[in-house]
């Protein structure tokens, strides 16, 4: 048998604006699967941040695998290869919610975490009689996780020495409750820790370059948070992550943190404002009223910032463009982000808009973060669109300027 994996990507200007880091960075979901499958079968890996899959070539099973604003191109590429006789299976985040949607143009759909159940399918297509849907009914254990394989698959993220940046996971899930976000449905509500001692193991053996922590929250556990940067420190390795602001409000874990090689921070602010943490019920990690200082104790000690903003909440008037970048001039936040409230299937956003009768469209393609796709309480849909691409040019000038002045703090 042989099998062919995917990991959907766009042609969009959304996509594109990220093409640069996805060709770098190796996303180890589907070499997980392919950790997983029986090796007697010849498994395929393909990345199509590195180009888009023209030659389909002839498989007996091929899995597809990606994010909303993929799900098109899935679906195109699901009917393609079902045309030409194979097996086709999808997953991902965005099945995982619709799996009736997905089962439009697949044969088998995987909902969540498909460690467990993607061999119980293989064996089960072997028999002849393979399940529609697979769902774990137990949450995956982390320990002894396989080490991905980028040998799978082409492209200068996956082989040495061309690639700059090293993926690792250390955790899976987050205990936040962010309306916007599916993380905690899609991980069974738990927040998982492989051991500290495998994770640094894999980290001391990877090849020189960035550390980048694939987690939802690498501070999500932060007894563990402290367990693995006490391990990692004597590696001297420069890594980031995602975190909670709130890492910050605990100097020993913060200067642990440091200490172990962090360089840079992805954090969701979402708003800058008090009204707006609440409506998407970040209200209880997020402190708008303390984010200055918060930032400030990041910069100390020498960690940039990648901050993310949300625009379009019901609470956001006319001032929030403004807010925003002055915002990040004051703070320098090195990579501002700003992106448009997008209601994901799955979330309690996507739930409560529904119902209301405001999300005005519903081509996937177009849920990147980037489009408006929602009518928003404050203004209109081409005023938010506009002024949202008008913030983002005005952010990037200021980006550059935050960088240089980073790099002679």
């Amino acid at each position: 048998m042989r099998a062919l994996l995917i990991q959907a990507s766009l042609d969009g200007a959304a996509e594109r604006a990220t093409r640069v880091y996805r060709t770098q960075m190796p996303m180890l979901g589907l070499l997980y699967v392919a950790a997983a499958t029986p090796p007697d079968i010849a498994v395929h890996v393909v990345d199509e941040a590195n180009g888009r899959l023209n030659e389909l070539g002839d498989y007996d099973l091929v899995g597809i695998s990606g994010m909303t604003m993929h799900a098109n191109h899935m679906y195109e590429l699901a009917d393609r290869y079902r045309a030409r006789g194979a097996h086709v299976a999808l997953g991902g985040v965005h099945v995982s919610f619709l799996p009736e949607e997905g089962l439009e143009h697949a044969d088998t759909v995987f909902v969540g975490e498909s460690d467990l159940t993607w061999p119980v399918f293989v064996d089960d297509l072997r028999r002849g009689r393979p399940g529609r849907v697979y769902s774990p009914t137990t949450p995956v254990s982390l320990a002894g996780l396989p080490r991905p394989d980028l040998r799978l698959v082409d492209g200068p993220a996956y082989q040495a020495p061309e690639s700059t940046l090293n993926a690792v996971s250390a955790t899976r899930g987050c205990p936040n409750t962010c309306s916007f976000c599916c993380v905690r449905l899609m991980f069974g509500g738990t927040v998982r820790q492989r051991p500290v001692g495998e994770v640094v193991d894999e980290v001391s053996r990877l090849e020189d370059g960035l550390v980048i922590f694939q987690d939802d929250n690498i501070v999500g556990n932060q007894r563990y948070a402290a367990e693995l940067f006490a391990g990692l420190a004597p590696l001297g390795r420069r890594w980031g992550a995602q975190a909670s602001i709130n890492v910050t409000n605990n100097d020993r874990l913060l200067g642990a943190m440091a200490d172990s090689g962090c360089g840079s921070l992805f954090i969701g602010f979402e708003s800058v404002s008090e009204d707006g943490l609440a409506e998407v019920a970040k209200g209880r990690v997020n402190k708008a009223r303390r984010f200055r200082d918060q930032i400030a104790k990041l910069h100390d000690r020498q960690i940039m910032i990648v901050g993310s903003f949300i625009v379009g909440l019901d609470s956001d008037g006319d001032m929030v463009f403004d807010a925003i970048y002055d915002f990040v001039e004051a703070t320098g936040i090195e990579f501002p982000v700003v992106n448009c409230l997008t209601p994901f299937p799955g979330t309690p956003l996507y739930a409560q808009l529904e119902s209301q009768g405001r999300i005005i469209d519903h081509d996937w393609e177009h849920y990147d973060l980037g489009h408006v796709v929602i009518r928003p309480a404050g203004m209109e849909p081409e005023t938010l669109q506009n002024r949202f691409n008008t913030l983002n040019h005005y952010l990037a000038r200021l980006t550059r300027r935050n960088v240089l002045a980073a790099t002679t703090r």
